[in-house]
């Protein structure tokens, strides 16, 4: 008998199978099963994140029309006299997401905003990242999380 001949007769059923070991098969199922599952909770996670995106945008995020700013328009209004200034996204049904002085995030009728105040819309055409709609549902979202982180 030649050595591969002896060579080949000598491997255990372990090794029969593409020349992995028992463990190496099983870590190589459960990757391929890993895999698929990630792949079925991106397919949900794109539904929802659709889904969710839907129903801001035609049940939150509804322009008024009483007032003249747009969906996501960022808002700014004097304070004290002009010592400081407030900040907020517009969202539409006369709400403004605006972070409060204790760093938390919250959703305000837009009389409270105001606050007595003239409104002015800060324009960012130049440096804008996000278009008004992606900005309120960021925004939105993160009043919705607690979110408490100013920025």
């Amino acid at each position: 008998m030649s050595s591969a001949a002896k060579a080949l007769s000598s491997k255990s059923d372990d090794d029969s199978f593409g020349g992995y070991s028992s463990n190496e098969k099983e870590v190589r199922r459960f990757d391929r099963l890993n895999k698929r599952v990630q792949d079925i909770y991106d397919f949900f996670a794109g539904i929802y994140i659709k889904l969710q995106n839907w129903y801001y945008d035609h049940f939150i995020l509804v322009k008024d029309p009483d007032l003249p700013y747009e969906i996501g328009d960022h808002l700014k209004v004097n304070r004290m006299w002009g010592l400081y200034d407030h900040h907020g996204i517009y969202i539409g049904h006369k709400k403004v997401v605006d972070y409060l002085d204790d760093g938390g995030i919250t959703i305000s009728h837009y009389g409270d905003f105001k606050n007595g105040y003239a409104v002015k819309v800060v324009s960012h055409k130049e440096d804008r990242v996000y278009t008004g709609r992606e900005a309120a549902r960021r925004a939105y979202r993160r009043a919705l999380e607690g979110e408490n982180e100013y920025n």
